[in-house]
């Protein structure tokens, strides 16, 4: 967040680009979430059939048989991987939320349809404007 900027145009293309990454994220996260359920459901499936019952697995987009016994370890091991994975796009959404409110502040960004506040109007009065995104 360390550039400068020419003209208002640049901060709204610099504004907008921020948001976009926050929504990719936010969509990562919403698909990982939507995985770990898939996994938790799967093992409850699985923890109630007998251990040596066949299964099948989908690898690399090869249907794999095994056993009961075989896949449940494989599927706890990726599920305990998609949690970290989520613990670690969390904390990558709320710094990047942040450096969004911060740019905000910075370059006093609003949307239309946000009110302006009591402070910004007084502020308003004396100095030039802020960009209307």
């Amino acid at each position: 967040m360390s550039e400068e900027f020419s003209n208002e145009n640049q901060v709204v293309e610099y504004f907008q680009k921020l948001q976009q990454e926050y929504n990719a994220m936010a969509q990562n996260l919403a698909r990982i979430e939507l995985e770990i359920r898939d996994h938790t459901s799967v093992l409850s499936a699985l923890s109630e059939l007998n251990e040596d019952r066949k299964c099948y697995r989908l690898v690399g987009g090869v249907l794999v048989e095994r056993t009961v016994k075989e896949v449940i370890p494989a599927v706890s091991t990726n599920k305990e991987n998609l949690e970290s994975s989520e613990e670690r796009l969390k904390k990558d959404l709320e710094d990047k939320e942040m450096e969004i409110a911060a740019f905000k502040t910075k370059y006093k960004i609003r949307f239309k349809n946000e009110p302006i506040q009591q402070e910004e109007q007084g502020e308003r009065k004396t100095s030039g404007g802020g960009v209307l995104a």
